[in-house]
């Protein structure tokens, strides 16, 4: 005979793989509604859709992908902007999610001289928003160094300067 510990053991197992698989499956129908949204070119269909299918499962790219595009769509480049960075940096990150990024970046980067040796820090930060992940650190020589990654670009500034601007290929 089962003790109770035991089988309160397996049901409480089963609960968990039950809605853990629920949260998968529910996301992958947000997913697929969003993706059908885009291809019918209905852009605010798109991101209700895909938005929820990013709540559910935030670390897939191809979910964070259609999401950029959807928000392009619309027009809230700052959005897109957002989702290509969390899709450069997700599980899953592919040609696609590269494609966009770097298609955000000539816009949002290049195009304004963000990339530019010397741009300031400040000037940065107003134009791309909150970095993804910031780094920052004195020398030796008493330089004041900050570092922004936005996705698979990093910006290094020396003083409040741009010293080195770089994209990695693979979001690393």
């Amino acid at each position: 005979m089962l003790n109770n510990k035991y089988i309160v053991s397996i049901l409480t197992s089963l609960m968990l793989i039950l809605l853990t698989g629920c949260t998968t499956i529910a996301s992958t129908i947000q997913y697929e509604k969003g993706t059908e949204c885009l291809e019918k070119e209905d852009y605010p269909g798109a991101v209700k859709y895909l938005e929820r299918a990013v709540e559910l499962d935030p670390d897939l790219s191809k979910y964070h992908t259609n999401l950029t595009v959807a928000y392009l769509g619309v027009g809230d480049i700052e959005k897109a902007w957002f989702h290509a960075r969390q899709s450069v940096m997700t599980k899953g990150q592919n040609d696609l999610s590269m494609f966009h990024f770097m298609n955000l970046y000539k816009f949002c980067v290049e195009k304004k001289g963000l990339n530019t040796m010397g741009t300031p820090q400040d000037a940065v930060l107003c134009q791309l928003g909150i970095p993804d992940i910031l780094v920052e650190y004195e020398t030796k020589k008493k330089e004041a160094i900050v570092v922004l990654i936005y996705g698979c670009c990093s910006m290094k500034f020396c003083n409040g300067k741009l010293e080195e601007c770089s994209i990695s290929s693979n979001g690393d």
